[in-house]
């Protein structure tokens, strides 16, 4: 049986420890390997320097509630956007591009909110989708 409504979606393809996100590429303004010259710190909290701009910094592994990983000089950051609010997220490593295949659901749990919705990725391994919009 087919869904009545299908959404798919393009979406960055990013990691954090063993699992994996999908971030919709209507939200990522870009992509970048975290580099020290980039982070600074204001008022106790790292925000990203770009191009004259500072961006809060959010930690997808601190979101999602996963312990600290050995990944912490590999990071990558995505630059997210919504609107005019902007903010750099670091991810352990960015896998990939792909059109996915949006499964709505009724969360229950707590922090459900940051998710949009599921997909099972090409190679069979399931994603949650963020929602930009609760993270910015």
């Amino acid at each position: 049986r087919l869904p009545v409504t299908l959404a798919i979606v393009r979406a960055l393809l990013a990691r954090v420890g063993n699992e994996h996100y999908a971030l919709p590429l209507t939200h990522v303004r870009e992509t970048m390997a975290r580099g020290p010259a980039e982070v600074r710190q204001v008022q106790g909290r790292d925000v990203l320097v770009l191009r004259n701009e500072v961006l809060p910094m959010l930690r997808l592994r601190d979101i999602v509630q996963l312990p600290p990983g050995a990944a912490a000089g590999a990071e990558e950051i995505v630059v997210i956007e919504r609107g005019d609010r902007r903010a750099g997220l670091v991810v352990d490593e960015l896998t990939g591009q792909e059109d996915i295949v949006v499964k709505s659901f009724d969360a229950a749990r707590d922090g459900a909110a940051l998710f949009s919705g599921a997909t099972i990725l090409a190679d069979g391994a399931p994603a949650l989708i963020m929602d930009i919009g609760s993270l910015l």
